[in-house]
């Protein structure tokens, strides 16, 4: 008895040092891990600038451009619940317009008319752009019937998406936005880019 009482003295003798060494292993990896980080970022800073630059130049320049990134994804996300807006005034305007089809008929006469005597329809640019090759569908009844809707734009010179999106109330009201620059955003001197 009294050799198993030493023995088991001595393994809780070992095994406490065993855990005292563990902790002790595991401080000096910490530490080795904090000196290898603040060296590769050392390293970092040299290596992008060309020369060495302090710490907190690197971190304003880190701040300045997460905060551009920042706006950027702000300004990115303003227009994508714009664009979602407009896509639910498109789905609107679809389902009212193709409840009658001689609604439909008279619109596009109309608007047809007022657009193409503007002269902002580019009827080969607009071919060129969104039209296959093949087809013989009418560039400009694509765009009344459906260009608009999908963000085609009438020409080089006409931004649909940036005339909804600056003109909310167009949008809302679910105006094909060259008709309604045509015909009252120019006499209201409403901007067409």
């Amino acid at each position: 008895m009294n050799i198993n009482s030493e023995l088991e003295k001595e393994n809780e003798l070992l095994l406490s040092q065993l855990q005292e060494m563990s902790r002790f292993m595991d401080l000096m990896s910490e530490d080795y891990e904090k000196a290898l980080n603040n060296n590769l970022r050392e390293q970092v800073c040299i290596n992008c600038s060309g020369a060495t630059r302090s710490k907190e130049l690197l971190k304003s320049e880190h701040d300045k451009e997460l905060e551009s990134k920042c706006k950027e994804l702000d300004s990115q996300r303003e227009i994508s619940e714009k664009a979602l807006r407009l896509n639910n005034v498109a789905s609107k305007y679809i389902s009212n317009v193709f409840s009658s089809s001689l609604f439909l008929k008279r619109l596009i006469k109309r608007q047809k008319k007022a657009i193409l005597s503007s002269g902002f329809f580019d009827e080969s640019w607009y071919r060129t752009e969104y039209l296959p090759q093949d087809t013989n569908e009418s560039p400009i009844e694509h765009y009344l019937v459906e260009g608009w809707l999908t963000g085609n734009d009438p020409s080089a010179e006409f931004s649909t998406i940036k005339y909804l999106i600056a003109n909310p109330d167009v949008a809302e009201a679910g105006l094909n936005p060259l008709y309604h620059y045509v015909k009252y955003g120019l006499v209201e001197c409403r901007n067409k880019d």
